[in-house]
């Protein structure tokens, strides 16, 4: 599993956010692992990742250990994997919590991007809402 996560990391910094998808019987999986989600196939391969999805739910809170608040979403990703992620809401009104039900009334589309982590000591995968999307 290192050498999988490892791989997925050197790409972020580039980048590319990829998965992997199985050769067996095609299902994608994301984040990837070293074994097909869907079948347990070992023989997979490198895939570029849209990163286009749908916002299922969202949910908003405070990350334990920095302070830093942030809003969490589940998207199904178009290419099939369910995957939670932070979403990259600027103007999202933590004083509010409520607010977070307008967000999940949306039903909007994302787009994965690679992004700071929270705590800014690394890369990590984010989304981000299509305006009219």
């Amino acid at each position: 599993m290192e050498a999988v996560l490892h791989d997925f990391y050197e790409h972020l910094k580039h980048g590319e956010i990829l998965g992997q998808q199985c050769e067996d019987c095609g299902a994608v999986t994301f984040p990837p692992r070293n074994l097909c989600a869907t079948c347990g196939s070992s023989r997979t391969r490198w895939v570029k990742i849209s990163g286009r999805g749908q916002l299922l739910y969202a949910s908003a809170g405070v990350h334990l250990m920095t302070g830093i608040p942030f809003v969490l979403g589940t998207v199904r990703l178009d290419e099939g994997p369910l995957v939670s992620g932070v979403l990259l809401e600027k103007d999202f009104d933590f004083s509010r919590p409520e607010a977070v039900w307008d967000l999940n009334a949306t039903n909007c589309v994302v787009q994965a991007e690679v992004t700071e982590t929270l705590s800014a000591e690394g890369v990590m995968v984010a989304f981000r809402r299509i305006p009219g999307g």
